[in-house]
Formats: structure tokens, sequence, C-alpha cells
């Protein structure tokens, strides 16, 4: 009998493909994560240090000018922050999708697997019947050339 040879194999390698790909895609997405938050608390740090730096200030004793002026600064700090925290959500949706595109591919793969293994399973069935067949009709030969002769 023939090698198997399983018909949707070249689709199975292409899905591993995808999914390794996808698996790239969110691997860079983690990346760019890690990066934000790692900017949010560097942010976050600064605001606790200019927020000491103002009321130190503050107690010292110091013109309005340079208590707006530290005023504005946290303000726009706190807007930065903002602004990074609605970075981060938008970029946990992104990468809740991807991990979603990843779950999709390996099902496909799973079972485009598990049609594989039918398929061997089958194969090896068939080709277990066909040497039985072939050890039937020699058995049944070799007697037939034995009563023959």
């Amino acid at each position: 009998m023939k090698k198997f040879a399983f018909s949707l194999q070249r689709l199975l390698d292409y899905r591993e493909q995808v999914l390794e790909a996808e698996r790239n895609t969110l691997a860079e997405m983690n990346a760019v994560m890690k990066q934000f938050v790692k900017e949010l608390a560097d942010m976050e740090n600064e605001r606790v240090q200019r927020q000491r730096e103002f009321r130190d200030v503050a107690a010292k004793g110091t013109n309005p000018y340079e208590l707006q002026r530290h005023n504005a600064y946290l303000r726009s700090l706190d807007e930065d922050i903002h602004n990074k925290r609605v970075q981060i959500e938008m970029q946990q949706r992104v990468i809740d999708k991807q991990e979603e595109r990843v779950r999709e591919v390996k099902m496909e793969i799973q079972a485009i697997e598990k049609l594989k293994e039918h398929k061997v399973e089958e194969y090896e069935y068939l080709d277990r019947k066909e040497q039985e067949l072939f050890v039937e009709e020699f058995v049944s030969n070799a007697r037939a050339t034995a009563d023959a002769g």
C-alpha cells in the first residue's frame, strides 16, 4: 500500500504559519502594553514627586506665579496620566481581540489535526485489511499448490 498522504496537509501547514504570525503579533502587542504600563508608572511617580515639590514650595511661601506654574504642570500631568490609562484600555481591548484570534486559529488547527488522526487510523485499518487479504490469498495459493502437487 502506498504511503499515507493527508489531503489537507497544505492547509494544516498554512494554518500553523498563520498561528505563528498571530502569536508574534500578540507578542508585539503585549510588548507595547508593557511599555505603556511602564510609562504610566513613570508618570504616576513623577506626579507624586511633583506634588511633594508643590507642597514644599507652597509651605515655604512663594509668589502666586510659581504656585500657578506648579499647579498647571500637575494638571498637565494628570491629563497625561488619564490619556495613558485610556491608551492602556484601548490596547487591552486590541490584545483581547488578538488573543481570541489566536484561540480561533488553534481550534481550527486542532480540528484539522483530529481529522488527520482519523484519516491515519482509517489508512492503518485499510492497510491491515489489505495485508490480511494478502496473507489469506498466499495461504490459499500455497494450499492449492500443495493439493495439486
